[in-house]
């Protein structure tokens, strides 16, 4: 009786459950339902199908329970199936006042096409894709036409004609979050496509298909609208294709390939400079002044208003550039440039679409110091290769303690070294013993070369500063070079011989030195073509030697009617000093180096009766290979000193607006940059300063992190910097106005410079090598998602959401270019 009356009860509780949740599910209003008592029965949370239940077709459910009988009556649930063929049913009942009902509840609903929020166009035939108009179906009809099912008038198969019951819930759609194959080194690519196509305003204009209406065809400064195109397969792609995981830009990279070939071929790019190319190729394809007229732009003076003078240059910018692009991702830079001479300061205005900033690094008392040792040619060690060290010393000390570190640990006596700076070949200074370290910039390329003291050498010697020059490419195709037409390559040399060597004497000890710059294949037959020149330190040569008639160079002093010559004879027996005479001062010398590829017939072995007698072509051995004169080796302190940096600056990091305050800051332009001053007339080395004017309504910042330094010095910086996930405020770093000036910024109070953080494009690895991957989130008028997520190539996955999961995954030191959208569009 117990056993019957238990299960008499929960035949009933199961009764009593099944017309709560059929009643509530049917939105009917069964009196009986609700008189009913209400248990606290609820479903266990989590449910998994395929393990807690299972969903079946009617017919099977049917054939169940004919075979095995039902104790309890069936508790039916619709199951919705999307357009997907995903099968999915509701299972929790929510409060009668939350119950949703998805014919009027308000939801936010997608276009199809555009991805634009709260739209209510249909498709007709399947009432279950939405639109923002007929142009957006048209553009999304050949991805929604596989899906896009009739909507049957007879939807449970009773036989009789029933209104038509549109779906429950909108087809659901990809939001982006689809991978791009690697098409073999192509990440650079991949990451900067994956941020880009998250970046609303301009993804909008492609799937819409609106795009069309801006193309420009004509501008001979775009790709004739195939950029626009290819890009818009690319995003179609990425956001219309249900079901996708990856696809392959295949279409758009052939098209960057034929306009920008630097991109073709399968070689590692930078991330920037290809997102730099593309929208600007994009602005060009998309721009709708089809017939730019001749626009002046005149340098403002500084007592000119500047807020006029802006927007003058920035209307005056727009009458030749308009285009989606440029009202979404440029800005407007002011450049001050002041004249160390004459004091005359010249304003102008440039546009941009992305802002570089470099990574201010730790100014610590005590610097990490990097220099390049090369040692002195000997018999037993010819022409060693340089070794890079690197060191900790106080900005005060003198060069002599760096002489004294590096003594240590090369073993080296301190007299025999010298340190100097080197700069396009050449040794630019040499430090004296009591200059301090402070002298020397970060960027400044420091050499050391071991050779005899100058102040107490143990013998008497000649110093000689050695230089490399190789003849320039004529375009004509003559192979004679006069001395002008010489350049220079590889790093200079700093040595020592005896001053009683004879010309042939020292002509063997400097082959004896450059001789490993050559392949050892060739060297024999590079020694033939050599040639060391004296010259007077700018490069003009110096006929210090005569030659007789058998080829003997005489003493400097004697007249004869014979040819004089500054290259240094190869066979000459006379004393070097002897012929040198009244030439050389002070011991020191300036001698360069002759190099030039060998001929064909220069480079082969002499035939062997079995040769066929055909001439060979030149082997790569036999041309004179520039990277050979800038190999060296490392040095364990080196590595150890990098490795500590890299710990330092990850641990400390810096932030986004120290990085924006060291971009205002004014700099002296180095020698390569100089600026034309039009009142003292020439080039100089001016004073700048560059400002942030006008804000971009997308602001693309670019992290510095790749440093060249010189020849041998490519760094990558690993700070960390801490940059903000949402409400960047960009209003301290506008570009302030003159003193003279009512206006205070150039921010207008009613339009926000406040940033929230979209998408970033990371960089592993060092320059040159590595790996790109991207962090995106989406965004709409309607706000930003908190959702993250990880794009790497073809792989795609949620990395966090909210404001701490999405700052602990995305703040790292690998984050390279970072996208900021406005809150509020200008």
């Amino acid at each position: 009786d117990e056993q019957n009356d238990t299960a008499e009860n929960e035949e009933t509780t199961r009764q009593i459950f099944y017309k709560q949740w059929y009643a509530k599910s049917s939105n009917s209003s069964n009196k009986q339902a609700a008189a009913a008592p209400m248990p606290n029965l609820d479903l266990k949370p989590n449910l998994v199908r395929g393990y807690h239940y299972e969903i079946i077709p009617r017919e099977v459910y049917n054939a169940l329970r004919e075979w095995y009988g039902e104790v309890t009556p069936t508790i039916c649930r619709r199951a919705n199936k999307s357009a997907t063929g995903v099968l999915s049913v509701p299972l929790y009942l929510l409060d009668d006042d939350s119950m949703i009902d998805y014919n009027s509840a308000k939801r936010t609903i997608y276009c199809g096409a555009c991805r634009a929020p709260n739209v209510s166009r249909r498709c007709t035939r399947c009432l279950a894709c939405y639109y923002c108009d007929r142009s957006c179906q048209e553009n999304h009809w050949p991805f929604h036409k596989v899906e896009c099912q009739v909507v049957k008038q007879d939807p449970d198969g009773s036989g009789q004609s029933q209104p038509v019951v549109p779906r429950q819930q909108p087809i659901p759609l990809s939001m982006g979050n689809v991978g791009l194959n690697n098409l073999g080194n192509t990440c650079f690519m991949n990451s900067a496509l994956q941020c880009l196509s998250h970046a609303a305003p301009l993804t909008r204009l492609f799937l819409s298909g609106n795009f069309r209406q801006d193309l420009n065809t004509e501008n001979p400064l775009g790709t004739g609208g195939k950029l626009a195109n290819a890009y818009e397969q690319t995003l179609k792609e990425l956001w219309m294709r249900s079901n996708a995981r990856s696809t392959s830009p295949t279409m758009l990279k052939r098209a960057i390939a034929l306009f920008a070939p630097r991109f073709a071929g399968f070689q590692q790019h930078d991330a920037q400079e290809f997102l730099a190319y593309l929208l600007d190729g994009l602005h060009e394809d998309l721009n709708r002044i089809r017939e730019a007229p001749y626009v002046e732009m005149p340098d403002v003076e500084e007592e000119e208003d500047m807020a006029v003078a802006g927007s003058r240059a920035w209307d005056a910018h727009r009458r030749r550039n308009d285009s989606l692009v440029m009202d979404s991702f440029y800005g407007q830079f002011k450049s001050t440039c002041v004249c160390p001479q004459c004091n005359r300061v010249s304003v102008s205005f440039d546009a941009f679409n992305h802002v570089s900033l470099e990574i201010p690094q730790e100014q610590n008392a005590i610097v990490p110091l990097t220099v390049l040792l090369i040692r002195a040619a000997t018999p037993s060690r010819p022409g060693s290769l340089p070794v890079r060290y690197a060191m900790h010393v106080r900005r005060d000390h003198p060069i002599s303690h760096v002489k004294m570190e590096l003594s240590r640990m090369s073993g080296i006596p301190r007299e025999r070294l010298h340190v100097c700076e080197c700069y396009d070949g050449v040794v630019a200074r040499m430090f004296r013993d009591e200059h301090t370290v402070s002298m020397i910039k970060p960027k400044d390329m420091i050499v050391v070369y071991e050779a005899e003291s100058m102040q107490n050498p143990r013998q008497e010697s000649f110093h000689v500063l050695l230089k490399h020059r190789k003849p320039v490419p004529n375009p004509i195709g003559d192979s004679e070079s006069s001395e002008e037409d010489l350049e220079a390559f590889g790093l200079p040399l700093l040595l020592s011989f005896p001053t009683k060597l004879s010309c042939r004497e020292v002509w063997e000890h400097l082959w004896l030195v450059v001789q490993d710059k050559v392949d050892e294949e060739y060297r024999d037959r590079f020694k033939e073509v050599v040639q060391f020149r004296l010259h007077n330190g700018e490069e003009r040569g110096i006929p210090a030697f005569t030659i007789s008639a058998e080829g003997e160079p005489k003493q400097g002093g004697e007249e004869s009617e014979v040819e004089r010559t500054s290259l240094i004879p190869r066979d000459g027996r006379n004393s070097f000093q002897d012929c040198l005479w009244e030439n050389a001062v002070n011991n020191y010398l300036n001698i360069i180096v002759e190099w030039r590829d060998l001929t064909p017939s220069e480079s082969v072995e002499e035939k062997t009766p079995d040769d066929d007698g055909s001439a060979s072509t030149m082997g790569s051995g036999a041309v004179i290979d520039e990277d050979r004169f800038v190999l060296l080796e490392t040095h364990h302190s080196w590595i150890d000193a990098q490795a500590k940096r890299k710990e330092q600056s990850a641990a400390r990091g810096v932030s986004l607006d120290q990085c924006f305050d060291a971009f205002v800051k004014p700099e002296r332009l180095d020698e390569r940059n100089k600026w034309y001053c039009s009142n003292c007339k020439q080039h100089v080395r001016a004073m700048k300063t560059m400002e942030l004017w006008r804000l971009p309504n997308i602001l693309v910042v670019h992290l510095k992190r790749f440093e060249f330094k010189n020849i041998v010095r490519r760094d990558k910086l690993d700070t960390l910097v801490h940059f903000p996930l949402d409400g960047l405020d960009m209003s301290a770093h506008a570009g302030r106005m003159g003193a003279n000036q009512h206006h205070q910024q150039f921010v207008d109070e009613s339009v926000p410079a406040e940033y929230d953080l979209f998408a970033v494009v990371n960089h592993f690895g060092r320059m040159g090598f590595g790996h790109y991957t991207a962090f995106a989130r989406n965004w709409d008028e309607n706000g930003i998602s908190s959702d993250w997520h990880l794009f790497d190539d073809s792989s795609v996955r949620n990395v966090g959401s909210g404001t701490a999961g999405g700052h602990n995954a995305v703040v790292s030191p690998a984050a390279y270019v970072l996208f900021y959208r406005r809150k509020t569009w200008q």
